[in-house]
Protein backbone atom coordinates (compact mmCIF):
# COMPACT_ATOMS: atom_id res chain seq x y z
CA UNK A 1 0.00 0.00 0.00
CA UNK A 2 1.49 3.30 -1.02
CA UNK A 3 1.59 5.57 1.80
CA UNK A 4 2.55 8.73 0.26
CA UNK A 5 5.40 10.37 -1.61
CA UNK A 6 7.62 12.73 0.05
CA UNK A 7 8.44 15.61 -1.85
CA UNK A 8 11.11 17.19 0.00
CA UNK A 9 14.43 15.09 -0.72
CA UNK A 10 16.33 15.98 2.57
CA UNK A 11 13.44 15.07 4.81
CA UNK A 12 13.04 11.72 3.52
CA UNK A 13 16.66 10.66 3.34
CA UNK A 14 16.74 11.73 6.77
CA UNK A 15 13.92 9.22 7.49
CA UNK A 16 15.28 6.86 5.35
CA UNK A 17 18.93 6.94 7.37
CA UNK A 18 17.05 6.94 10.96
CA UNK A 19 13.90 5.02 10.35
CA UNK A 20 16.17 1.96 11.83
CA UNK A 21 17.48 3.69 14.56
CA UNK A 22 13.86 4.80 16.11
CA UNK A 23 13.28 1.82 17.92
CA UNK A 24 12.67 2.33 21.65
CA UNK A 25 15.33 0.94 23.79
CA UNK A 26 12.80 -0.56 26.15
CA UNK A 27 11.48 -3.04 23.67
CA UNK A 28 14.42 -5.73 22.84
CA UNK A 29 12.76 -7.32 19.83
CA UNK A 30 12.63 -4.02 17.67
CA UNK A 31 15.11 -3.77 15.26
CA UNK A 32 16.36 -2.29 11.61
CA UNK A 33 18.96 -1.79 9.12
CA UNK A 34 19.45 -0.37 6.12
CA UNK A 35 22.14 -0.47 2.71
CA UNK A 36 22.76 1.72 -0.42
CA UNK A 37 23.12 -0.02 -4.10
CA UNK A 38 26.93 0.08 -5.11
CA UNK A 39 25.78 2.32 -8.19
CA UNK A 40 24.76 4.93 -5.13
CA UNK A 41 21.53 5.03 -6.66
CA UNK A 42 19.05 3.72 -4.32
CA UNK A 43 18.82 3.83 -0.14
CA UNK A 44 16.60 1.53 1.39
CA UNK A 45 15.93 0.70 4.88
CA UNK A 46 13.62 -1.06 7.10
CA UNK A 47 12.39 -0.94 11.30
CA UNK A 48 9.77 -3.10 13.10
CA UNK A 49 9.21 -5.02 16.13
CA UNK A 50 9.55 -8.94 16.60
CA UNK A 51 6.27 -9.11 17.74
CA UNK A 52 6.00 -13.28 17.78
CA UNK A 53 8.07 -16.06 16.13
CA UNK A 54 5.71 -15.61 13.43
CA UNK A 55 5.50 -11.75 13.14
CA UNK A 56 7.07 -8.11 12.55
CA UNK A 57 4.88 -5.83 13.37
CA UNK A 58 5.14 -2.09 13.11
CA UNK A 59 7.18 -2.88 9.84
CA UNK A 60 8.24 0.46 7.93
CA UNK A 61 9.90 -0.05 4.61
CA UNK A 62 11.32 3.13 3.15
CA UNK A 63 13.45 3.36 -0.07
CA UNK A 64 14.94 6.63 -1.96
CA UNK A 65 16.39 7.46 -5.38
CA UNK A 66 19.88 9.22 -4.18
CA UNK A 67 21.09 9.51 -8.27
CA UNK A 68 19.77 10.94 -11.72
CA UNK A 69 20.43 8.13 -13.55
CA UNK A 70 17.34 7.22 -15.54
CA UNK A 71 16.63 4.44 -12.93
CA UNK A 72 14.01 3.67 -10.49
CA UNK A 73 14.32 2.17 -7.01
CA UNK A 74 12.89 -0.08 -4.78
CA UNK A 75 12.48 -2.11 -1.37
CA UNK A 76 11.50 -5.54 -0.16
CA UNK A 77 11.59 -7.14 3.27
CA UNK A 78 13.04 -10.68 2.89
CA UNK A 79 13.00 -13.28 5.73
CA UNK A 80 13.90 -16.33 6.64
CA UNK A 81 11.70 -19.43 8.69
CA UNK A 82 13.08 -21.44 11.02
CA UNK A 83 14.09 -23.96 8.40
CA UNK A 84 16.50 -21.52 6.75
CA UNK A 85 13.99 -20.71 4.05
CA UNK A 86 14.61 -17.46 2.20
CA UNK A 87 11.07 -15.58 1.57
CA UNK A 88 11.57 -12.37 -0.42
CA UNK A 89 8.11 -10.22 -0.44
CA UNK A 90 7.11 -8.24 -3.18
CA UNK A 91 9.01 -4.48 -4.07
CA UNK A 92 7.77 -1.77 -3.36
CA UNK A 93 9.15 1.13 -5.89
CA UNK A 94 9.22 4.59 -6.74
CA UNK A 95 9.18 6.38 -10.25
CA UNK A 96 9.88 10.06 -10.02
CA UNK A 97 13.54 10.35 -10.13
CA UNK A 98 16.44 11.77 -8.18
CA UNK A 99 15.10 13.37 -4.44
CA UNK A 100 11.86 10.73 -4.59
CA UNK A 101 11.10 8.42 -1.82
CA UNK A 102 8.36 6.54 0.49
CA UNK A 103 7.59 4.50 3.42
CA UNK A 104 5.10 1.87 3.47
CA UNK A 105 3.97 1.19 6.76
CA UNK A 106 3.02 -2.44 6.76
CA UNK A 107 3.43 -6.08 8.99
CA UNK A 108 4.71 -9.39 7.88
CA UNK A 109 3.52 -13.06 9.09
CA UNK A 110 4.76 -16.11 7.71
CA UNK A 111 3.20 -19.66 9.24
CA UNK A 112 6.59 -21.08 9.05
CA UNK A 113 8.32 -18.55 11.41
CA UNK A 114 10.30 -15.43 10.61
CA UNK A 115 13.78 -16.57 12.56
CA UNK A 116 15.28 -13.68 10.60
CA UNK A 117 15.06 -10.56 8.22
CA UNK A 118 16.80 -7.95 6.39
CA UNK A 119 16.09 -6.17 3.33
CA UNK A 120 16.88 -5.76 -0.14
CA UNK A 121 17.28 -2.69 -1.97
CA UNK A 122 17.64 -2.10 -6.08
CA UNK A 123 18.18 0.02 -8.24
CA UNK A 124 15.75 -0.90 -11.74
CA UNK A 125 15.57 -0.38 -15.30
CA UNK A 126 11.92 -1.14 -16.04
CA UNK A 127 11.32 -4.91 -14.84
CA UNK A 128 15.00 -5.35 -14.50
CA UNK A 129 17.13 -5.24 -11.37
CA UNK A 130 20.67 -4.11 -12.48
CA UNK A 131 22.09 -3.62 -8.91
CA UNK A 132 20.80 -4.77 -5.06
CA UNK A 133 22.50 -4.71 -1.54
CA UNK A 134 21.02 -6.39 1.13
CA UNK A 135 20.81 -5.14 4.54
CA UNK A 136 22.70 -6.75 7.57
CA UNK A 137 20.59 -9.19 9.44
CA UNK A 138 18.23 -9.00 12.29
CA UNK A 139 17.61 -12.09 14.55
CA UNK A 140 14.16 -12.58 16.19
CA UNK A 141 14.80 -13.44 19.53
CA UNK A 142 11.32 -14.59 20.16
CA UNK A 143 11.86 -17.67 17.32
Amino acid sequence: MRIRSLTVAAAFAVAAVLIPFTASPASAAAVGSKCTTSDGGALGAWDGTFSSPWSISGLHLSVYDEKADGHHPGVRLITYDTGGVRNPWPWHEVYGGKGDGDIWNTSANDDAGIFMARVEVGNFEGSELLKSCLSAVKYNPLS
